[in-house]
């Protein structure tokens, strides 16, 4: 049985499942029950809290409030030196704590390293939220990172492994088109086929063009056959000279999803910069330049 979005919100079931999970992993018998002040924790990844209209957070803060905050222990780790602790399930029920006022918090203390740390945030995201298929890859690549076949993430969170397998081949896709999925602008089943396409730019033409022409996922695959089968003839042309830079900062963009810097130097050179929001979309891109990350 899946077990995608089985709970809405963190609560003392998930945390009690996620250690029976753990505890698969490794003995956690030295997980301990204690009251931590709020000032005290913070997340250990900072993407933890990601509700950006903070409706979520507030309604959590106001729960918390009415029927206190030992109903659903946070799983955290104490840090090395000063005393603090690291939140790795519960953050939301942290800062929405936080916000409200409220001093302490129910918290389980256990002794994780950080794959466990990684494998116990996946797990939660994959037990609370209402996932998008890009919140399910980045979580499954979360626990592909600490050495899980796609196999065995998908006996461990109850789907086949062509499941696990066709979530992550979404984050190859160009980051506007991964956008729009997240935003619910584009379903799985129409971005799926434009994981087969060879250009970046395409992709993100065809995923718009999906969404304005109201297109089925069998003609958005017609699309994508259509366009690998035609040849395409690159030739380079030495005297092409760079005359638009705002445009090509878009094309760019349009590639990469990222915000970019183009600068010509006084010796005649140019210079590109890339703007990244996290770790993540830095080595999403770099993955898709074919770096071998297993090096890193």
């Amino acid at each position: 049985m899946s077990i995608i979005s089985s709970e809405p919100q963190y609560n003392h079931k998930v945390a009690s499942k996620l250690l029976k999970m753990l505890s698969c992993r490794k003995p956690t018998e030295n997980a301990q029950l204690q009251d931590i002040r709020t000032d005290l924790l913070e997340p250990i990844f900072k993407s933890a809290c990601p509700d950006k209209s903070g409706k979520l957070v507030q309604r959590t803060g106001q729960r918390l409030a009415a029927m206190g905050n030992t109903s659903q222990p946070l799983i955290v780790r104490a840090k090395k030196f000063g005393g603090e602790f690291e939140v790795i399930c519960g953050a939301l029920i942290w800062l929405a704590a936080k916000n409200a006022g409220i001093n302490s918090l129910s918290c389980l203390v256990a002794r994780l390293d950080d794959d466990d740390a990684v494998y116990l945030s996946a797990m939660e995201s994959i037990l609370t939220k209402e996932n998008t298929a890009i919140d399910c890859a980045h979580s499954f690549a979360q626990l592909s990172r600490i050495g899980l076949t796609h196999e065995e993430i998908g006996r461990l969170v109850g789907v086949s492994r062509t499941f696990v397998t066709n979530r992550l081949r979404l984050l190859t896709l160009p980051f506007a088109v991964q956008t729009l999925v997240e935003n619910g602008d584009l379903s799985f089943a129409l971005a799926r086929p434009l994981c087969g396409l060879k250009s970046s730019r395409h992709q993100v033409l065809i995923a718009k063009a999906a969404i304005a022409q109201n297109l089925s996922a069998v003609e958005v695959a017609k699309k994508v056959v259509e366009h690998n089968s035609q040849k395409v003839s690159i030739t380079s042309n030495p005297t092409t000279k760079i005359t638009n830079i705002e445009l090509l900062k878009k094309l760019i963009y349009e590639e990469t999803g990222s915000a970019c810097a183009v600068v010509k130097t006084d010796r005649g050179s140019w210079q590109l910069g890339l703007s990244f929001e996290s770790d993540n979309d830095l080595l999403q891109l770099i993955g898709k330049l074919g770096v071998d990350l297993d090096k890193l």
